[in-house]
C-alpha cells in the first residue's frame, strides 16, 4: 500500500464543514462556564421558556466537586431569609428590552441587560449587609448570563443564573461580585 500524499493547497477545497461538535456550545458542554470560578458551590437557574418571566421557577444546580453541606446550607439560608422575594422584586422593577418600536419583548437581550443591573444593585446590597446571616456564614451571590447554542447553529439559549459563592468566614466577598460584571 502506497503512503498517501498530502493534497496540494491549489487542489484542496476549503469548503469542508468543520466538525459540529467543536463549533457549537450546547447546554451539556457549556455547564463549565458558570462553574469556572472555584468559589461557586451552586446556582439557581431561572427556567424561562416563553419570554421574559420574572416569576419563572428557580431550578437548583449544584457543583459536583463541592461538599453537599455547602450548597444545602446556602440554599437553606436563601429560603429562610426569603431572598427569592427580594430577587423577584428586583427583577420586576427592571423594564424588559424590546424590539419593533417597543411591541415585542426580547428575552435574551433583557437577560443580558438585567445581569449587570442585578450585580450592581441587588447582589451588591445583599453581599454588603454586615448583619446578614448569609454574609456571616461566608456566602455571596451574583447574577450570571449562561448561554449556549443549538446544534443547528441557528438559535441560542440564554438563561439567568443566580450563583452562590462560598468564601472564608474571615474574608468579605471579592469586590468583583459587587461591581456589575456581566460574566459571559
Amino acid at each position: 500500500m502506497r503512503p498517501k500524499k498530502p493534497i496540494p493547497p491549489s487542489i484542496r477545497s476549503d469548503r469542508i464543514e468543520p466538525n459540529r461538535n467543536l463549533r457549537m456550545s450546547t447546554r451539556s458542554n457549556a455547564m463549565f462556564k458558570w462553574k469556572h470560578d472555584i468559589t461557586v458551590v451552586g446556582a439557581l437557574e431561572m427556567d424561562m421558556h416563553f419570554g421574559w418571566e420574572p416569576d419563572a421557577p428557580l431550578i437548583p444546580l449544584k457543583v459536583p466537586s463541592t461538599t453537599k453541606d455547602e450548597f444545602d446550607d446556602c440554599f437553606r439560608i436563601w429560603k429562610e431569609q426569603k431572598l427569592e422575594v427580594t430577587l423577584r422584586e428586583a427583577l420586576k422593577s427592571i423594564p424588559p428590552e424590546t424590539n419593533c418600536c417597543g411591541f415585542i419583548t426580547d428575552p435574551e437581550e433583557t437577560i443580558r441587560g438585567v445581569v449587570p443591573l442585578l450585580n450592581h444593585g441587588w447582589a451588591k446590597r445583599l453581599n454588603s449587609q454586615q448583619d446578614s446571616i448569609f454574609r456571616q456564614k461566608g456566602y455571596s451571590v451574583d447574577a450570571y448570563v449562561w448561554s449556549w447554542s443549538h446544534l443547528s447553529g441557528t438559535a441560542e439559549t440564554v438563561r439567568l443564573l443566580i450563583r452562590f459563592h462560598y468564601h472564608d468566614r474571615d474574608s468579605s466577598p471579592p469586590e468583583q461580585y459587587s461591581k456589575g460584571h456581566r460574566h459571559d
